[in-house]
């Protein structure tokens, strides 16, 4: 558990009050307490959180709301009961390709609840965006932009939670070279990495210019920067330290 109640109180757009009297009165969340005594909330608290008020919502009593939530179940039919990574991607997969982005939250919030963002996104996330991309529907193609664009986020959002201490050392993340939807989605996954391995990492929008990278690493104080390659592309000459990754990437880049 590394979240404190603001951001939970952030995330789900509810006050810190209704949060402690949900805990009070129906277990959930149910934080730990850190020795200072201060609430520690974990991914799972915050997936139950989100059912919750889901339920909330959609006219359950508060009892019944909590009941439900700590079950796991969600509102979207199909969902309750799919307590595997692999069986919610498939279920954001059919949702995708459905073009249904109610059904999509309520895998995301599901798959919260078994684990933490980066697990999300390497078990559910872009084994779906694969497979809505090799679909054959002839509007596979607009349902993959879609997911990304969801997935997105998503991704911000948990990055936004997960980021370390401002001391961490920060972590730069560009593409160098492709530009699809996908990619995108890969560089938030490997900042949500970065993030649990207990660096801050910024991920930055594709397209961005070598002497535009090299100027913002610097402005930052950035300690490594990350250029991921999704097809071949050449090595730029960067006055600062980087290192290649991806498919692409080129065998002579060099680690400075």
């Amino acid at each position: 558990p590394r979240y404190r109640i603001h951001h939970i109180a952030s995330e789900t757009g509810l006050p810190a009050s209704v949060l402690r009297a949900w805990e009070r009165r129906y277990g959930v969340p149910n934080p730990q307490r850190a020795e200072n005594g201060y609430r520690l909330y974990s991914d799972r608290d915050l997936a139950q959180v989100h059912r919750m008020k889901r339920l909330s919502e959609a006219g359950h009593s508060p009892a019944e709301a909590a009941r439900r939530a700590l079950k796991g179940d969600v509102l979207a039919p199909g969902i309750a009961g799919h307590t595997s990574f692999e069986g919610l991607a498939r279920r954001l997969t059919e949702a995708a390709l459905a073009l249904d982005d109610d059904r999509m939250q309520a895998v995301h919030h599901a798959a919260l609840a078994l684990g933490s963002g980066w697990e999300m996104h390497a078990q559910v996330l872009w084994p779906a965006l694969q497979a809505v991309a090799a679909a054959g529907a002839p509007h596979a193609p607009a349902a993959a932009v879609g997911l990304a664009a969801r997935a997105q986020c998503w991704q911000r959002q948990a990055l936004r939670l997960l980021q370390p201490p401002p001391k961490a050392p920060l972590l730069l993340l560009a593409a160098a070279a492709g530009d699809d939807a996908a990619l995108a989605v890969r560089l938030g996954g490997l900042g949500l990495l970065a993030a649990q391995a207990g660096w801050r990492s910024v991920v930055l929008d594709r397209g961005v210019p070598g002497e535009a990278l090299a100027a913002t690493a610097q402005a930052l104080g950035a300690r490594q920067l990350l250029l991921w390659y999704a097809e071949p592309g050449p090595a730029p000459a960067l006055p600062v330290r980087w290192v290649a990754g991806g498919p692409g990437a080129p065998a002579d880049a060099p680690e400075r």
